[in-house]
């Protein structure tokens, strides 16, 4: 396999610049979304059995739970890249595997803190890029 055909991972920095282009675009709508994320951050729990990775990882699951927050700031999807479903479920889903990996683990709310309160766009790239290899 060619290294340009490789499928890779996503990153942070994918919907972090994505959240950027929402501010620019309705700084608003943007900051009240990454106030419901924190506020999801901080409720979300890890996963510690089958039977919870089952329920939390249901796509139907997933989909019923965020409908509401979906349609509530369904205007975005129209600026940047993502939509807000994919966005809601990816936050969601990286929240479960960051706390599930590490309880005590930050990165995640860190990024969206930087974003919420308009840290420098240097200082969010570098939040969203960081790896630990």
């Amino acid at each position: 396999m060619s290294s340009w055909s490789r499928i890779r991972t996503p990153k942070h920095i994918h919907w972090a610049v994505d959240i950027l282009i929402k501010l620019h675009e309705d700084r608003p709508n943007t900051q009240q979304f990454l106030d419901f994320l924190i506020k999801m951050w901080e409720t979300i729990q890890p996963v510690r059995s089958v039977i919870e990775q089952q329920q939390c990882l249901s796509v139907e699951q997933l989909l019923r739970d965020s409908q509401e927050t979906i349609e509530q700031y369904n205007a975005l999807s129209r600026k940047g890249e993502y939509s807000m479903k994919f966005l809601i479920l990816l936050a969601k889903l990286l929240m479960i595997q960051e706390k599930t990996n590490l309880e005590a683990a930050y990165m995640f709310k860190k990024l969206l803190t930087a974003l919420r309160y308009n840290e420098n766009i240097f200082s969010v790239i570098s939040i969203a890029s960081h790896n630990r290899r």
